[in-house]
């Protein structure tokens, strides 16, 4: 004759529970340590907002003053999404954006701002 076992007896199901609960915690504790993002660099010098002067003319060119030479230019989108990056070569320099017309986010180092292309 088998043994049934009654699986929704109160002691039972708290075994249970408790198992799944410790699962559930040793998973996550162990999916958390392996997606840890790894060490970050030492952060860049910030550059005050001020310091960089960024300007749109009606022709699509992006006009950046006051930058250094070698600095990254990073163009997104609204949303977020990288679409281009371009190294500055001089402290003053004009760039022609071929995007469609819209909202724009312009990054250089830790000064921000939202452009629009006519």
């Amino acid at each position: 004759m088998r043994n049934h076992i009654n699986l929704y007896h109160p002691s039972v199901m708290k075994k249970i529970l408790i198992g799944l609960f410790l699962l559930g915690t040793a998973t996550s504790a162990l999916v958390a340590q392996t997606t840890a993002e790894p060490e970050k660099e030492a952060p860049a010098k910030e550059i005050p907002a001020t310091a960089i002067r960024i300007s749109v003319s009606t022709d699509n060119v992006i006009r950046i003053q006051h930058a250094t030479s070698g600095m990254q230019m990073e163009l997104y989108s609204i949303v977020g999404i990288k679409l281009a990056t371009y190294t500055l070569r001089s402290a003053d320099e004009s760039i022609r954006i071929e995007q469609p017309k819209g909202y724009y986010i312009v990054k250089i180092a830790n000064v921000v701002r939202k452009v629009i292309i006519r």
